[in-house]
């Protein structure tokens, strides 16, 4: 059987802040205004593919899947911001700039496997192979500083193995072996984002290489009466690990108050070797019909393999319990999201609170086509801070700007056509 589909997707998402502040100061001179401040982020890209899979079942014991993947797209980000009193720019505004260049992208891959069938059906082993080219292209532009932009072109052979036993109709056991080839995507190599009103400014990566890794898993899954389950410890050795880093805080005089201000700097790197292991669970039970309640977890252990070092982009054990009722037109979610405390961070960097906030979904269908959607999110107005916004952090810092959003509400209809 041959599956072939062709597409093509042009994205623009617009994206506008807006802030005011009321001066009244002296710089030397007095200034006296009220300041309307404008920015307009436009994100765009263009997308052109070709996915294509088929299979080919040759005797009872072999089935061969193969499968093309190819695409090609252009990338831009555009700022613009916008200073104004009563109306009218201040001087040197409207400011254009771009979050990261014209980035073309290209990329194939070509997989094969085979699905081989044994001890009655009871076992499946499926060794497979892919191939995958990458190209990626700023188009001649150049950092601040004068440097151009690398220009990205990989290739890579990936080899994965798979196996699934079948302890009873309702319980299996299954174990993998797969090798990992990940690009830089255009964002975390080309990207230069000033935000340092906001206390944060995210740097370009100048020299990125490709991830590769080595991951090995063991599960089982299955479930007994009502009572679903899903649980797998994995192993996966990196080389090269693409990682989200702190870099160094630096200080800054905020020209609208005159006061000195952090700002911390971040960008991605390559580790040369990283070892990470964890444990995954989740569990459903089914009260009747409607009714089920539910549970999953997260556990990770992630270490630098030449300093010993934890890695920052690591979380703490965490995950989510809830109950779920689905009615013929109404369905709602009560959901506990909740992390331990995050202790394992290097010397001199703080270790962050473990939290637990609650979460409220509805949907009511209001007809076979229009469905209402309701969300509170953090239902009591939990203050708490994740591990992922202030990793890297040294012990003393103030975490208050990482805090998340208090209770907020969301609501839309989605309409089908």
């Amino acid at each position: 059987m041959l599956n072939v589909s062709v597409y093509s997707n042009e994205t623009e998402q617009t994206d506008v802040e807006y802030g005011q502040l009321d001066i009244n100061a002296n710089f030397g001179f007095p200034l006296i205004e009220i300041r309307d401040m404008w920015k307009t982020s436009v994100y765009s890209q263009e997308t052109v593919g070709l996915l294509s899979n088929a299979s080919l079942k040759l005797n009872d014991t072999h089935t061969i899947g193969y499968g093309l993947d190819i695409e090609h797209s252009e990338s831009t980000r555009t700022e613009v911001k916008l200073y104004s009193v009563e109306g009218v720019p201040k001087s040197g505004y409207p400011q254009e700039s771009e979050k990261f260049p014209k980035t073309e992208v290209k990329r194939a891959g070509f997989f094969i496997n085979d699905e081989i069938t044994l001890i009655d059906n009871k076992l499946v082993v499926t060794p497979g192979a892919r191939f995958d080219t990458y190209e990626m292209d700023p188009n001649g532009a150049t950092q601040e500083d004068g440097t151009a932009y690398k220009k990205f072109d990989e290739s890579n052979v990936s080899l994965n193995l798979g196996a699934l036993y079948r302890i009873d109709d309702s319980v299996s056991v299954f174990a993998q072996y797969g090798q990992g080839f990940k690009v830089p995507a255009y964002d975390l190599a080309y990207i230069y984002h000033d935000n340092s009103l906001y206390g944060y400014i995210v740097e370009p990566s100048g020299d990125l290489s490709p991830e590769e890794s080595d991951t090995y898993e063991l599960g089982l899954r299955g479930h007994i009466g009502d009572f679903f389950f899903n649980t797998a410890a994995f192993y996966s050795k990196y080389d090269d690990f693409l990682s989200p880093e702190y870099v160094r805080t630096d200080s800054a005089i905020n020209p609208y108050t005159g006061q000195a201000s952090d700002i911390y700097v971040y960008h991605y790197t390559n580790i040369d070797a990283v070892t990470i292991k964890g444990i995954e669970a989740s569990v459903n039970y089914y009260l009747n019909n409607e009714v089920s309640v539910f549970a999953n977890a997260a556990y990770q252990d992630g270490t630098d393999d030449e300093t010993g070092d934890f890695i920052t982009s690591i979380s703490p054990l965490s995950g989510i319990a809830g109950i779920s009722y689905s009615g013929e037109k109404l369905s709602t979610e009560l959901i506990l999201n909740w992390a331990t405390r995050m202790t394992k961070v290097n010397e001199g960097n703080a270790e962050v609170a473990g939290y637990g906030k609650v979460d409220w979904l509805v949907n009511y269908d209001v007809t076979d086509d229009v469905r209402f959607n309701l969300s509170v999110n953090n239902l009591f107005d939990k203050e708490y801070v994740q591990y992922a916004n202030v990793a890297g952090h040294a012990t003393g810092e103030s975490q208050e700007y990482a805090a998340s959003v208090g209770r907020s509400f969301s609501a839309n209809v989605s309409v089908s056509f």
